[in-house]
């Protein structure tokens, strides 16, 4: 998995049963059938402050980024752990590129936070990511916490959630030779004081059938670091993610699991509140 592969196919929270996806607001509970939920904590006047802690906004240090993050010992068992790291290191080793052999249709099927923030390697920040230890399903994690200059309040969110909008219904082509169908839902957002959240859930899947060339083409593509499989063995990869703005700071946790999503995001945000509030 390379972190461009992991921050594409960043998700939100959702509960996939039988193929179909039930969307949960940010205390876990269910909302009806194709229900949205949009919490905005941030400035009424669409600037990108976040609420009160337009009172201590300021960007975080990279110590106090780093203490954000939350540690592998406080984390679910994983196969694979890397990091932290920082984001200029990331970007200088190639970890945010889509693999050559995948092609998006539209783009914002594909990574998309530097088509909001700019050129990663300008800023500052940390990320660690791996895979889990997970027996259903692709087990994929990334955390990334960020300085944004101008602040990650809720303009910065629509302008995440306007990109991502554009891949309501996309394509992602393998080699060229073999095409899946990638979707993106809007699902209910982490409710947190002092913060502007989103989060959106976004499945891959390919049609092919075992035994024909196409299925080979795709069970056979791995990804770095650990090898592990595009998809697994029903074609299909599932993520979700969370993504909260704390004044000068936007936070991406993406998960194959719904709680493990929340709730990582859950405290990096509340660690992020506490260093620049105290409360």
């Amino acid at each position: 998995m390379t972190v461009g592969w992991a921050v594409a196919l960043v998700v939100g929270t959702a509960v996939i049963t039988m193929g179909s996806v039930r969307a949960i607001d940010g205390s876990g509970e269910a909302l009806g059938p194709g229900a949205q939920q949009t919490i905005d904590a941030g400035s009424r006047d669409g600037g990108r402050n976040a609420g009160s802690v337009k009172s201590a906004d300021r960007p975080l240090n990279m110590i106090e980024m780093r203490n954000v993050l939350v540690s592998r010992e406080d984390q679910p068992p994983t196969q694979v752990f890397r990091g932290p790291i920082t984001l200029k290191q990331g970007m200088g080793e190639g970890l945010f590129d889509v693999p050559p052999w995948l092609a998006y249709d539209p783009a914002a099927c594909g990574p998309y936070l530097s088509d909001v923030l700019g050129p990663l390697a300008d800023l500052d920040g940390w990320v660690q990511f791996g895979s889990r230890v997970e027996q259903h399903h692709n087990n994929d994690f990334l955390q990334l916490v960020v300085a944004v200059p101008d602040g990650a309040g809720q303009r910065l969110i629509n302008e995440i959630r306007g990109l991502l909008n554009g891949c309501a219904s996309g394509t992602v082509t393998a080699d060229g030779k073999v095409t899946g169908r990638v979707t993106t839902i809007e699902q209910g957002a982490l409710k947190e004081p002092d913060a502007v959240s989103y989060a959106f859930t976004r499945k891959t899947s390919f049609d092919a059938k075992p035994g024909t060339q196409e299925y080979e083409i795709v069970a056979g593509k791995r990804l770095p670091p650990d090898n592990r499989p595009l998809v697994n063995a029903e074609l299909y990869h599932l993520t979700q993610t969370n993504i909260v703005g704390v004044g000068r700071t936007l936070i991406v946790v993406a998960e194959a699991n719904l709680l493990t999503s929340n709730e990582i995001a859950r405290k990096m945000s509340r660690a992020a509140r506490t260093t620049l509030v105290g409360r």
